[in-house]
C-alpha cells in the first residue's frame, strides 16, 4: 500500500512547493538506501561535498573558484554540478603531504573521454 502525497508532505510544507519537497525527500532517502548498503556515491552535489570538505558551501566554491579544490566533473548532461568524490579525496589528502593517487580511475577517464567528445 502506497501513501498519498498528503500523508508523505509535513503540514508546514507550502502546497505550491510540494513537488520540490518530493523530489528533495526522494534523494536523500536514496543517499540513505546507499549508506546502509555501504556504498559511498562516485559524485557529490555541493552540500554533501562542502560537508565533505568540513567547510561551509560559500567557502567550499570560493576553495574551487580560487582552484585548491577539483572543478565540478564536466560534460554531464545533468544541469546540477557534481564534484567527483575521489578527486575531492586527492585533493585532501595531498595536503598532508601524502602524494595524490594517480588518475587512473577507469569510470572518471570514462567521463572525460566523454566530456571531450561532446565539448
Amino acid at each position: 500500500m502506497h501513501k498519498s502525497d498528503s500523508q508523505l508532505v509535513p503540514a508546514w510544507v507550502d502546497p505550491c512547493k510540494k513537488g520540490a519537497f518530493l523530489r528533495l525527500r526522494t534523494k536523500y532517502a536514496g543517499r540513505e538506501r546507499l549508506a546502509q548498503l555501504g556504498v559511498k556515491p562516485a559524485a557529490l552535489g555541493v552540500d554533501e561535498a562542502s560537508a565533505f570538505c568540513g567547510m561551509s558551501a560559500g567557502q567550499f566554491l570560493k576553495e574551487v573558484a580560487a582552484g585548491t579544490l577539483p572543478a565540478p566533473i564536466a560534460g554531464l548532461l545533468s544541469k546540477r554540478k557534481l564534484w567527483s568524490l575521489r578527486a575531492l579525496e586527492r585533493a585532501i589528502n595531498g595536503r598532508d603531504g601524502a602524494a595524490p593517487a594517480p588518475d587512473n580511475d577507469p569510470v572518471m577517464n570514462l567521463i572525460k573521454s566523454h566530456a571531450s567528445r561532446v565539448a
